[in-house]
């Protein structure tokens, strides 16, 4: 699980940006709106050092103040593997089995329970699995704006070559 949802009773709508798969829920609580970004970064540049397995969020604030629960309770092997509990470090919260690492990544304050975002705050959640190889953590905050934007481009460009006429 890894899961960014409001505390309270909320109302949601999604919706893919466009021709991408990068998909947009929105939360409607009785305190405000926030806005959760999905999405897997596509490389933009091959040259560049970047994760090779990820999903990041970028939870902005709309209007108001919502609190968030963040849930992140991995159970490889379809819950057979045992997991060492998680610590925090200069990767973020790590979770380990075998040869397998899970990081979670944030600006966000007390990433792992409570997240209170008001309007006009932006935080970003990397979750990276690494297994046998490099584990990678990619810059957050602008950064993650960027890899967002060129995700974006990624799947224009790749939707823009689709030739399909029909009923869906």
């Amino acid at each position: 699980v890894f899961a960014i949802t409001p505390e309270l009773a909320h109302t949601s709508t999604r919706r893919y940006v466009d021709d991408t798969n990068v998909l947009e829920t929105t939360y409607s609580t009785t305190t405000g709106i926030v806005r959760v970004t999905d999405f897997m970064p596509m490389p933009a540049n091959a040259q560049r050092l970047e994760p090779m397995r990820e999903v990041l969020r970028i939870v902005e604030g709309i209007e108001g103040s919502v609190a968030l629960r963040v849930i992140v309770d991995p159970r490889p092997d379809y819950g057979r593997a045992r997991i060492r509990p998680p610590k925090l470090g200069a990767m973020g919260w790590t979770w380990s089995w075998g040869n397998e690492l899970l990081t979670l990544k944030t600006d966000a304050p007390q990433p792992l329970s409570r997240v209170m975002v008001a309007a006009g705050a932006k935080y970003s959640f990397s979750l990276c699995y690494t297994k046998d190889d490099l584990g990678v953590s990619a810059p957050l905050g602008a950064a993650s704006e960027r890899r967002l934007a060129a995700t974006l481009a990624w799947w224009s460009q790749w939707a823009g070559r689709c030739r399909y006429e029909g009923a869906y």
